[in-house]
C-alpha cells in the first residue's frame, strides 16, 4: 500500500487573481514532479477593521501539522495592505510547521523574492545613462506594500546620484491597478501642469493606465513622453503598446519556493536561493527601437516555433507568410498551448520592432495578433457561455432547497454542477456549530463526490489526502462562517470558483432563513396561543413603525410630518362645514439660557413640559404638534364664536401652574401667534401657519424691554 501523499497550504490573498495565475502554475509544476498535493486558501488582506477577512482568518485555525506537511505564505500579496503584525502571530502560532513565504520574509523563515534593487536600478540607468534623461516623474504603488516602498527608494537613489533633485509634486501613489496609474497621468499633465521625458512606472498594469491617458490626450509614447513599467506581466506582453520593464518570472519564482518546502519536508538540506535577478525588456515605450542585443529568455515551450521563424525571415514575404499560418494554426489545435502562443507573440514583437537585416515583416506581426485575438475571442465566448450554464444550475440548485432542505435529495444537481465546472472531486462542508470552531467539532460533508468518506475524521477539517489539490472558499456574510466549499484545483474556468462561493454564500443565507420559518411553523401549528401572541406583537410592531414616522420622540406629540398629513385632512373637512379655525404657532422663551446655564437635560425637560402644557390645555379634538427644537403648532377646533384671548388665558394660566410643579430655578414661558381661519379663508395650511408664525414674531417683539424678559432665568 503506497503511503499518502505530501500534502502542503498555500495561501494568498485571493486564490485566483491574475497576478498569482503564475504562481500557482509554477506550484503545481512542482507538485506533479513529486506526486504531492496542495489546498489553495484565499485568506484574504488580513486586514482587521474588515470583518470578511477576520472570518477567513478561521482558514488559519485548520492548518495543523495533522493535515499539512508544510505551509507556502505568498506574503507579497498578504502584506500588501501592511499587515506584517497580522502575519508574525500567523506564523508564529504555526511554527511547528516547515513555512516558506514567496515574497519578503515575515518571522525569518526561508523567502522566494525578486531583488527589486537590482531591477529599479537597471531600468533607471538604461533611462539615465542611454538616453540621457533629466525630466522624471514616478507611479509608485502603495507605500504600505513593502516592495512599492523599495522600487520608490531605488528611483529617488538614481535621481539624487544623477545629481537631479527630488520634486514631490512629480511623485504619484497608485495601487498597482492600470486606473490609478491613468489617474496618475492626468493629475501631472492637467492638474499640476508636468510634462517630464519619462514616466517611471512600478508595474506595467499602470504603465497601461498612463499610456491610456496619454493616449486620450494626444499625446504620443514615447516621441512626446516615454513609459516604462515593471514586472513583464503576462497581460502586458499581449497589447501593442508594450514596455520597457524588469522581467520577473512569478512561475518560476513558485516553483523554487514549493521545490524548497518540499526538500525540506523530504529531510534534504535545502539551501536558501538569494534574490532572482529581474531581466530587462527594452522595448520601444522608453524610445528604444535597436535593442536585439538584449532579446528575452527564451521560453522552452516557444523557442522552437521561434526558431523556425526566424529560419524563414531570409526567403520572400509570401512564403514567410504561408509557413507561419501553418505553424499558428497547429499550435491553435493545442488546448494547453495559451501560454505558448503568448510567449512567441512576446518575441516577434520585439523581433519585429528592430530594425535590422532580418526584421520580420510587419504582416507576420499583425497575423499572429489577429489570430490570438480569435483564441482571445474564442475565449471570452467560452467563459461566457460557461458562467451561463453554471448560473442557471446554480439557481436551479437554489430553487429545489428552497423546497426541500435535504441536500441528499439533489445530489444528481451537485453533481451536475460539478461536471459543469470540470471538478473531478468537490465537496460542500458545513461547520456544526456555524461559525465556531469547537474542540473537536471539525467540518460535517453536506455534499461530496470522488472521496471514500461523507465526513473528515475526529478533529479534521479536510477529506482524506490523495485526492489531490483543492481550492478552499469561505462561505460568510459580514457577521458569521458557515463552512466552505472545496473545489478540484485544476478546473478549465477558474472565474467558477468564486461563481459557486457568492451562489453558496446566498444559497446557504436563505436555507437558514428557511429552516427558521419551518421551525417557527411547526411552533405555530401545534400552539395556537403562541400564534396570536406572535399576530399581536406583529400588530403591535406595525402599529409602533406607523407611529413612529408621525410622533414626536420626546414629547410623543406629532411631529412636522404627522401634523401636516392629519391637519391638512381636518382643514378640509372643517371647511366643507363651514366651521372656523385657530392655526397657532409657539416657541419656548429662553431655551439656550436654559441650556447654557442649567444644561441640556433641563432643556429637554422644558420642551417636554410645554409640550405637556399644551396637549392638556387645548381640547382632545385640537390638533398639537412639536415642529422641531423649541417650536410648536396647534390646530384649534371650532373656533365660534372667535375668542382667542380666552384660550391664550387659559395657556398661560397653565404654565404659571407647571412652574409651581417643576420648582425649577428657570422659568417656563412660552410665545404664541395665532391665526384666525374664518369661513371665507382659502389659504393653505402652510399658508396659515406663516401667518400664524409672522403674528408670534410680533409677540416676541412685544415683550423685549419688558420685566419678564429681564427677570427671566434669574428666579
Amino acid at each position: 500500500m503506497s503511503a499518502s501523499p505530501k500534502r502542503f497550504a498555500v495561501c494568498m490573498d485571493y486564490a485566483f487573481s491574475n497576478f498569482l495565475l503564475d504562481v500557482r502554475t509554477g506550484i503545481n509544476r512542482l507538485l506533479d514532479e513529486k506526486g504531492m498535493e496542495a489546498v489553495f486558501f484565499g485568506v484574504g488582506n488580513l486586514n482587521p477593521k474588515n470583518p470578511e477577512d477576520s472570518l477567513k482568518k478561521l482558514f488559519f485555525e485548520m492548518i495543523s501539522p495533522a493535515e499539512f506537511d508544510g505551509l507556502i505564505l505568498v506574503s507579497a500579496t498578504l502584506a500588501h495592505n501592511g499587515q506584517n503584525e497580522e502575519l508574525l502571530a500567523i506564523i508564529n502560532r504555526l511554527s511547528s510547521l516547515p513555512i516558506v513565504s514567496i515574497g519578503p520574509s515575515v518571522a525569518g523563515e526561508p523567502s522566494f523574492t525578486f531583488d527589486n534593487i537590482s531591477g529599479m536600478r537597471t531600468i533607471m540607468k538604461h533611462l539615465l545613462d542611454d538616453h540621457g534623461y533629466r525630466d522624471f516623474a514616478f507611479v509608485s504603488g502603495p507605500m504600505s506594500n513593502r516592495e512599492a516602498w523599495l522600487r520608490k527608494e531605488i528611483y529617488l537613489a538614481a535621481l539624487d546620484e544623477a545629481g537631479i533633485k527630488r520634486d514631490e509634486s512629480r511623485e504619484f501613489e497608485g495601487n498597482f491597478n492600470a486606473p490609478s496609474g491613468y489617474e496618475a497621468a492626468v493629475t501631472f499633465i492637467e492638474k499640476r501642469k508636468i510634462r517630464p521625458q519619462v514616466i517611471v512606472c512600478s508595474n506595467d498594469m499602470m504603465a497601461a493606465g498612463v499610456y491610456n491617458a496619454l493616449a486620450d490626450r494626444g499625446i504620443s509614447v514615447p516621441f512626446d513622453i516615454a513609459v516604462t513599467g515593471y514586472d513583464d506581466h503576462q497581460i502586458s506582453r499581449t497589447v501593442s503598446h508594450q514596455f520597457t520593464t524588469a522581467s520577473q518570472s512569478f512561475d518560476t519564482l513558485g516553483y523554487h519556493a514549493a521545490k524548497h518546502l518540499a526538500s525540506i519536508v523530504e529531510g534534504h538540506e535545502a539551501p536558501v536561493s538569494p534574490p532572482w535577478q529581474p531581466q530587462i525588456r527594452i522595448r520601444n515605450s522608453c524610445g528604444c527601437v535597436d535593442f536585439t542585443r538584449r532579446m528575452p529568455e527564451r521560453i522552452d515551450g516557444a523557442t522552437a516555433l521561434y526558431s523556425e521563424v526566424k529560419d524563414v525571415l531570409t526567403t520572400d514575404k509570401t512564403e514567410v507568410l504561408r509557413r507561419w499560418a501553418s505553424m499558428v494554426t497547429t499550435i491553435m489545435k493545442d488546448q494547453k498551448s495559451r501560454h505558448e502562443l503568448e510567449q512567441v507573440l512576446h518575441m516577434v514583437s520585439e523581433h519585429t520592432l528592430t530594425r535590422t537585416g532580418e526584421a520580420l515583416p510587419v504582416e507576420l506581426y499583425a497575423y499572429l495578433l489577429e489570430e490570438y485575438g480569435h483564441r482571445t475571442y474564442t475565449d471570452y465566448w467560452r467563459t461566457i457561455l460557461h458562467t451561463q450554464s453554471l448560473r442557471i444550475l446554480l439557481e436551479r440548485l437554489h430553487g429545489e432547497l428552497a423546497q426541500d432542505l435535504r441536500i441528499e435529495k439533489h445530489l444528481a444537481t451537485c453533481s451536475e454542477i460539478a461536471e459543469v465546472c470540470g471538478a473531478n472531486k468537490a465537496a460542500l462542508l458545513r461547520f456544526r456549530s456555524f461559525g465556531k470552531t469547537d474542540n473537536g467539532a471539525a467540518a460535517i460533508f453536506s455534499f461530496n463526490i470522488a472521496y471514500p468518506h461523507n465526513r473528515a475524521g475526529s478533529g479534521s477539517w479536510f477529506p482524506p489526502r490523495g485526492t489531490g489539490s483543492l481550492v478552499a472558499n469561505m462561505i460568510l456574510d459580514d457577521e458569521r462562517s458557515y463552512g466552505f466549499v472545496l473545489i478540484d484545483e485544476r478546473i478549465p474556468e477558474v472565474s467558477a470558483f468564486d461563481q459557486i462561493r457568492i451562489s453558496s454564500i446566498a444559497i446557504t443565507k436563505d436555507i437558514l432563513a428557511i429552516a427558521k420559518i419551518q421551525r417557527l411553523n411547526r411552533r405555530l401549528k401545534s400552539e395556537n396561543t403562541i400564534r396570536q401572541r406572535t399576530e399581536n406583537k406583529l400588530k403591535e410592531a406595525i402599529s409602533l413603525v406607523e407611529r413612529m414616522s408621525i410622533e414626536d420622540e420626546l414629547t410623543h406629540l406629532y411631529n412636522r410630518r404627522g401634523f401636516l398629513a392629519m391637519a391638512e385632512q381636518q382643514v378640509k373637512y372643517l371647511r366643507r362645514q363651514q366651521t372656523p379655525f385657530y392655526v397657532l404657532y409657539a416657541d419656548l422663551d429662553g431655551l439656550k439660557i436654559i441650556n447654557d446655564k442649567w444644561g441640556h437635560a433641563d432643556g429637554d425637560l422644558a420642551i417636554l413640559s410645554a409640550g405637556q402644557v399644551l396637549k392638556k390645555t387645548l381640547r382632545d379634538s385640537d390638533l398639537v404638534a412639536r415642529l422641531g427644537g423649541d417650536e410648536y403648532t396647534a390646530l384649534v377646533l371650532k373656533a365660534e364664536p372667535p375668542n382667542y384671548p380666552a384660550i391664550k388665558a387659559r395657556i398661560d394660566k397653565a404654565f404659571d401652574e407647571k412652574n409651581r410643579e417643576l420648582g425649577r430655578e428657570w422659568t417656563l414661558a412660552i410665545s404664541i401667534g395665532h391665526f384666525y381661519s374664518g369661513v371665507d379663508c382659502t389659504m393653505s395650511l402652510e399658508q396659515m401657519m406663516e401667518e400664524a408664525d409672522t403674528d408670534l414674531y410680533r409677540e416676541k417683539q412685544l415683550k423685549k424691554g419688558s420685566r419678564h424678559n429681564a427677570e427671566y432665568g434669574r428666579h
